[in-house]
């Protein structure tokens, strides 16, 4: 936002200057100050690997995240918060599913797997495979 208002304000002092100064060529101005803009944006495909890191290595989005929130274009901390939300959905989700898939899991398996008797268990594979 602060980007966009900045454009606006050096578009609107060129627009004077064209005005005030006939030979002053007001669109290359213009032009520059739209490059200026564009160059002080982080690159899509930069934003894209954030959020996809976010979603699929959760914990390193945080440092994205922080990498973005000191950095000095002004959409970063904008990508910053993105990254933080999409990392803390993820990790939240993740926990959840986890928890389900454990809650499924009955109680007594761990008790079960204490009761087998290893030499039994031999002894019957070895009759499966005669």
């Amino acid at each position: 936002m602060a980007n966009e208002e900045r454009l606006a304000r050096d578009i609107e002092e060129y627009a004077k200057i064209g005005k005030e100064h006939k030979d002053v060529n007001v669109a290359s101005l213009m032009i520059h100050a739209l490059e200026q803009a564009q160059r002080d944006e982080i690159e899509e495909s930069k934003k894209k690997k954030a959020y996809m890191v976010s979603v699929f290595l959760p914990p390193l989005g945080y440092f994205f995240a922080l990498w973005y929130a000191f950095s000095d274009k002004p959409d970063g901390k904008k990508v910053a918060v993105n990254c933080v939300i999409i990392t803390s959905v993820t990790l939240l989700l993740t926990f959840l599913i986890g928890k389900a898939i454990f809650a499924s899991v009955p109680d007594n398996t761990g008790a079960q797997l204490q009761n087998i008797n290893v030499t039994d268990l031999l002894q019957q594979t070895k009759q499966l495979q005669q």
